[in-house]
């Protein structure tokens, strides 16, 4: 028994697949890059970007649903 996909089944199927691994990033890796954070020196450049990337995955997560 052979069962055909359409181009269009493939594409929606891929399209969900890259929605979903660019906005929903596990709690863990969210949780560490909070922990990153909060392990810098308050106000330096790398704890300013580790809290960009963790509050980047909340809005993502928001706007992809």
């Amino acid at each position: 028994m052979s069962v055909e996909s359409s181009p269009m089944d493939w594409t929606d199927t891929l399209a969900e697949l890259i929605r979903r691994t660019t906005s929903d990033l596990p709690a863990d890796a969210e949780a560490a890059l909070r922990r990153a954070a909060d392990a810098e020196e308050p106000g330096s450049q790398a704890a300013l970007i580790l809290r960009a990337l963790a509050e980047n995955t909340v809005l993502a997560r928001l706007q992809s649903t």
